[in-house]
């Protein structure tokens, strides 16, 4: 059960890490949106976005 990282901190200094908790939630929920809404090119285009920006 050491092995797992599910839930676990992982210590760094990316800009991941430095984000704010608000704005990470907020990433979140814009994520399962845009995969939910994938129905056409324009949810491809908005989840490729997001996914690159990420």
């Amino acid at each position: 059960m050491d092995n797992m990282t599910f839930g676990k901190y992982i210590p760094g200094n990316s800009i991941i890490h430095r984000l704010d908790p608000r704005l990470k939630i907020c990433a979140v929920f814009i994520f399962l949106i845009s995969v939910f809404f994938d129905a056409g090119f324009i949810g491809y285009g908005i989840f490729s976005i997001y996914v690159l920006l990420c």
